[in-house]
């Protein structure tokens, strides 16, 4: 559930602010590629890639762990990925 909700929100934020092509290329990687290191492909208004790992909890505790596939993601992408914690 919390990827879907930060997948609507990359779509919609680029669709506010008249991105609309880049909307709709959009992909939740993470359903078809569980190796790619991000769960999430957007765009940045500009049309670079911006790579989104989500992590989500039910719980009060904001502790996540992150595979050493998701960091050699993060420190190749550096600006352009994004965790985001739900």
């Amino acid at each position: 559930m919390g990827e879907e909700f930060v997948f609507e929100n990359a779509r919609l934020r680029l669709i506010q602010d008249g991105r609309e092509d880049l909307a709709e290329v959009v992909r939740h990687v993470s359903l078809y590629d569980c190796g790619a290191g991000y769960d999430i492909l957007s765009y940045e208004l500009d049309g670079r890639p911006r790579y989104i790992e989500c992590k989500t909890t039910v719980g009060s505790s904001m502790k996540f762990e992150i595979t050493s596939n998701e960091w050699n993601k993060a420190k190749k992408y550096r600006e352009q990925y994004n965790c985001t914690g739900l």
